[in-house]
């Protein structure tokens, strides 16, 4: 017989600028029973209904952050795909200096209510320039001061948000809300021979800026300095040593005797995106 070659989608577009690729999946979460009746088996019945998914992007700013609502559609041919109500639950921005790639970031997202199949035309075509990780520079300041220093030799550096939204359920589907914010940074980092003791001090409290260009940044007040890992001396192969330097978020420090409350300020952004404006 005749080979009939297989109708297949090939990659369309979601409704988030720059998405270089997403996925999806969804599940009924079906509970386990056992009793007298079950013969020594397993039974099931049908669960919550629930969903998730990433959205691969390009970019050093996402369009969606987490807390966020997101009114997610993927199409796989432009006319069908999937959509739903969604919230982000976690951003990752990553910069590969070292690489000369891109900035890149992956959007990961739950379901705020039901997930539709069928109809799915939307997409998102704008046309933009993503920075480049070239610019990346990764500037430290104690808090309270006004003189920011470079964290020499950095070879990337990923930038996590996260919010720890809140589920709960109405008529056997998962729906949430946005739950506490937190962050994590981490940054492959080259050593000179100044060794370790130029780096941050564990438990340090610092103000971070994260350059997406030659002017604009992140801005992450405030950050301590918790982990130092991956430090390896390979005498084989003579390969640069090097560490990952991690922090996290310090939504608190104490400037001049005073406790005050940090933020985190977007690139090129007029004001705070946390705290919330009147918070």
């Amino acid at each position: 017989m005749p080979h009939n070659p297989l109708n297949a989608y090939a990659g369309s577009l979601a409704n988030v600028p720059g998405c270089r690729a997403w996925q999806l999946g969804r599940k009924a979460q079906p509970q386990t029973f056992v009793d007298s009746g079950t013969g020594g088996g397993t039974g099931r019945r049908s669960g919550n209904a629930d969903w998730s998914g990433t959205i691969d992007c390009n970019g050093a700013v996402p369009a969606f952050l987490p807390g966020d609502d997101l009114p997610f559609c993927g199409s796989l041919d432009g006319s069908t795909g999937v959509s739903g109500d969604a919230i982000v639950d976690q951003v990752a921005i990553t910069w590969d200096l070292a690489a000369a790639k891109v900035v890149q970031h992956t959007i990961a997202i739950s379901g705020n209510g039901p997930l539709t199949e069928g109809a799915a035309a939307a997409g998102n075509t704008a046309v933009v320039l993503p920075q480049h990780s070239k610019d990346l520079q990764v500037l430290l300041a104690d808090p309270g001061g006004s003189t920011w220093t470079p964290l020499a030799h950095v070879q990337q550096a990923t930038l996590t948000l996260r919010a720890a939204n809140v589920a709960y359920v109405e008529n056997g589907v998962v729906y949430r809300r946005q739950g506490n914010l937190d962050w994590s940074l981490a940054v492959p980092l080259l050593i000179d021979d100044q060794g370790p003791g130029v780096l941050p001090a564990l438990s340090a409290v610092q103000g971070v800026r994260l350059f997406v260009d030659a002017a604009n940044y992140w801005e992450l007040l405030w950050a301590i300095f918790g982990q130092r890992t991956n430090l390896k001396v390979d005498i084989e192969t003579k390969a640069m040593i090097g560490c990952t330097v991690n922090a996290s978020m310090a939504a608190v420090a104490n400037i001049a005797g005073s406790d005050t409350l940090g933020s985190i300020s977007l690139p090129g952004g007029t004001s705070p995106w946390w705290p919330p404006s009147g918070s």
